[in-house]
């Protein structure tokens, strides 16, 4: 078995997998993953050695664990897969000759080279079990098994994700009666990763309580707010950036008109984790950005993406960049000339405050604050 060409192939795809994932290493992973414990049941498929007299069958694995550091995962599991005997096989060596169940309770350890920027981790694992075989043989057995693994979020933030696992298993058998042997099975599994509790956000907080992205004409609130509109904006003056702003000019959500010199943070605009993809909490504000920019015509802006420092600052320069290109085809559509825009990415480069706390550890209300998306205006 060891000699096959599906084994090799297996040891050759966990060689290039770890390589080409641990390239990606070396990108700035200073940030604490997420510290939930979690649990993660699966249904499993076992691919049985062909001298084993054992036919493929399916099987579970349940496992619970919690991140460690910032590459690690450490589990503990139970896995059991029932095993019918194949019919008309003969049978060589001291290999097992009934149908049975394997099982087993132990240890994974998931090695996520770049936890941030790849869903694949490696896994290896150790676990003490039984092969007990419907002759009524109760052999204890132990068990190795390699692999590497893909997570893929279904929820914001990586909540719920789905889970899949390929696992080559080496089952060493203690068989008293018949003599030791060893069973080689090719493991697949499909399944779920549930957190457990909650977390602190990383990420922006909700959009303010602007709720009119078409005002009228006039432009002028009916009343002031009970913390007081100065300049009459509709913006209240705990949220008002700029609070002097012409009488009945346009502004955006934070009170700001686009005849400024300062950069105007569009708060509020969220994308979904790691993605340039906007979420509709967005909506509202992009709205109320595209009446200002119609309202000012012949005005050019340019559209600035940042980010905080987690990752690489080229990874981050990408992300931000796909992220204000988001910004500017959705303003685009709203009818908004393209040539009116122009969207560029600034990644981790221009923070507006600092990542980390004076210890050194990790400031996420800092990092919150540094991603945003801007409006220049370009002269």
């Amino acid at each position: 078995m060891i000699n096959s060409p599906i084994f090799r192939g297996s040891i050759l795809g966990l060689v290039l997998l770890g390589s080409t994932v641990t390239v990606a290493a070396g990108s700035d992973e200073r940030s604490r993953p997420d510290g939930r414990f979690y649990i993660a049941p699966a249904l499993t498929y076992d691919f049985m050695d062909q001298d084993s007299a054992l036919d493929d069958d399916a099987g579970y694995r349940f496992s619970a664990g919690i991140p460690l550091l910032h590459y690690f995962n450490l589990e503990v599991n139970t896995f059991k897969t029932e095993l019918d005997a194949k019919r008309n096989q003969p049978v060589t060596g001291g290999f097992a000759r009934n149908a049975g169940s394997v099982e087993g309770v132990g240890a994974n350890l998931l090695f996520f080279p770049a936890r941030y920027h790849s869903p694949f981790f490696l896994v290896l694992a150790a676990s003490q079990g039984d092969f007990e075989s419907d002759a009524g043989a109760d052999d204890s057995a132990n068990i190795w098994e390699a692999g590497f693994g893909y997570i893929h979020p279904l929820t914001r933030h990586g909540g719920l994700s789905l889970r899949a696992e390929y696992r080559f298993r080496n089952t060493s058998v203690d068989d008293q009666a018949n003599g030791d042997y060893e069973l080689h099975d090719h493991v697949v599994s499909l399944g779920l990763q549930v957190p457990i509790g909650r977390r602190k956000s990383d990420q922006l907080s909700r959009p303010s309580d602007w709720r009119n992205p078409e005002p009228p004409a006039n432009y002028v609130a009916a009343a002031a707010p009970v913390d007081g509109d100065d300049d009459r904006d509709g913006v209240v003056n705990s949220v008002d950036q700029c609070l002097n702003t012409p009488f009945g000019a346009a502004v955006l959500a934070t009170g700001c008109s686009l005849k400024t010199d300062i950069a105007l943070e569009l708060k509020g605009v969220n994308f979904a984790f790691d993605s340039g993809t906007l979420l509709p909490e967005s909506f509202p504000i992009l709205d109320q950005a595209a009446y200002v920019l119609r309202q000012s015509p012949g005005v050019r802006v340019m559209v600035a993406g940042h980010t905080d420092s987690k990752g690489g600052a080229e990874y981050n320069e990408n992300l931000s960049a796909r992220r204000a290109e988001s910004v500017r085809r959705y303003l685009i559509r709203k009818g908004i000339a393209p040539d009116r825009l122009v969207a560029k990415g600034y990644g981790e480069s221009r923070p507006l405050v600092s990542n980390y706390k004076r210890d050194g550890s990790d400031d996420p209300v800092g990092r919150a604050r540094n991603r945003r998306v801007e409006f220049w205006v370009i002269r």
